[in-house]
């Protein structure tokens, strides 16, 4: 009889430890995929690169199949060097969406920092470094190092992105600028953009901007979004 009787509670109890645990799961869920995009994309601009991969981190795993999540991700791991990471992260963007155009671009961008950090006379330096000196300037050198690696990521990010927009429009490759501009717009990289189009501005007129715009651009709100952008500029231009 005293088993019987306990039975009740012992039921009761497990109703309670498992409506805790869907509590916890539903919580953790709670966090629209939008915020986490949002949050991410301001620590970024504010130069937190490191908050911004520790939160998106957590995006990726509440949201596995996001490919614009992941592309964030891959974007602040970027940002911090970690650049192996990054193009992992980039590459499961794509498998998720392979339209996704910030995943192309800055795979594109990743290899070729990689390739500049192969440079042979930057090899030499750290191996007379690890050779020649003692603890102290080996220590220098790695930090010079990671300072320079972090500074060089941006430049020829910069340097590879325009390059690639101006041979993009010079051959009339439409699929390649849009994709560009449409990059541009989804980080809202607001002085690339307008360079950008000034570029394509002095080459044709605006209706045929506009036309290209319409024809190639297959996300509507980036669509939307540049055609706003040269209207402003258009009327800024007189």
């Amino acid at each position: 009889m005293s088993n019987v009787g306990r039975l009740p509670a012992v039921l009761w109890l497990a109703a309670l430890v498992l409506s805790l645990a869907v509590t916890v799961s539903w919580a953790a869920a709670a966090i629209p995929e939008l915020q986490y995009g949002e949050e991410a994309q301001q620590l970024l601009n504010e130069g937190k690169n490191g908050e911004a991969a520790a939160l998106l981190k957590e995006g990726v795993r509440a949201y596995p199949g996001s490919d614009w999540l992941r592309s964030l991700y891959g974007r602040s791991l970027f940002s911090e060097g970690r650049l192996d990471e990054a193009e992992d992260q980039f590459q499961q963007a794509l498998e998720i969406n392979k339209d996704n155009p910030v995943a192309r671009m800055l795979i594109k961008e990743i290899r070729l920092t990689k390739d500049a950090l192969k440079d042979r006379e930057m090899n030499e330096l750290v191996n007379l470094g690890m050779d020649k000196l003692g603890d102290l300037a080996v220590i220098a050198i790695g930090v010079w190092f990671g300072m320079l690696l972090s500074m060089m990521s941006g430049r020829l990010a910069n340097r590879f992105a325009r390059s690639n927009f101006q041979r993009a429009l010079s051959g009339q490759d439409w699929d390649a600028v849009t994709d560009i501009l449409e990059n541009l717009v989804a980080n809202w990289k607001k002085r690339e953009l307008r360079t950008n189009m000034e570029m394509m501005l002095a080459k044709m007129p605006k209706e045929e901007v506009e036309r290209i715009i319409r024809a190639y651009v297959d996300v509507q709100r980036y669509e939307d979004e540049l055609l706003f952008f040269l209207r402003k500029m258009h009327v800024k231009r007189g």
